[in-house]
């Protein structure tokens, strides 16, 4: 355990592979559980970000900017940018489906290779046999983020 991480005893049998559509409703099914968990947690990180970089108060509230504001290599070209080109970057992708609207805690890195599975005989009703690791970039946002980036990265 360090001061900013922890490493936990692996549970897991191998990764997700999304061969099945049986596999796939797995997959979405804990998906919809990461997108159950109050979203409350994220109103200190997000004034974080807000006092880093104040024009982030006007984005609207289900920007996928969140998840980039975390991660190092979208930080590092944040200086070149002006306030009118974040802007246009925090709203540039956006749905009014009323699925991938909704404003939920998303794990923001959901990905097959995020996902491990802990094998057979974790399928019995009431154990889920996948979890999700990796929520460095879990921020709030439109559940179409984790929906369209887990598709976007699947073989």
């Amino acid at each position: 355990m360090g001061s900013n991480y922890w490493i936990d005893q692996w549970e897991g049998v191998g990764d997700f592979s999304g061969s099945s559509a049986e596999m796939w409703n797995r997959c979405g099914r804990l998906l919809a559980r990461i997108h159950t968990i109050p979203t409350d947690w994220f109103d200190e990180l997000k004034a974080k970000y807000i006092d880093q970089e104040p024009v982030a108060a006007v984005f609207p509230e289900g920007t996928f900017a969140w998840v980039h504001l975390q991660r190092e290599s979208w930080q590092a070209d944040l200086p070149s940018m002006s306030d009118d080109s974040k802007y246009e970057y925090a709203t540039a992708v956006t749905t009014d489906h009323p699925i991938g609207a909704r404003i939920v805690t998303a794990h923001g890195d959901f990905h097959p290779g995020n996902i491990i599975d802990l094998g057979d005989e974790h399928s019995n009703a009431g154990v889920y046999r996948f979890r999700c690791i990796d929520f460095e970039f879990s921020c709030v946002t439109h559940a179409i983020h984790d929906l369209s980036f887990g598709i976007c990265c699947a073989n």
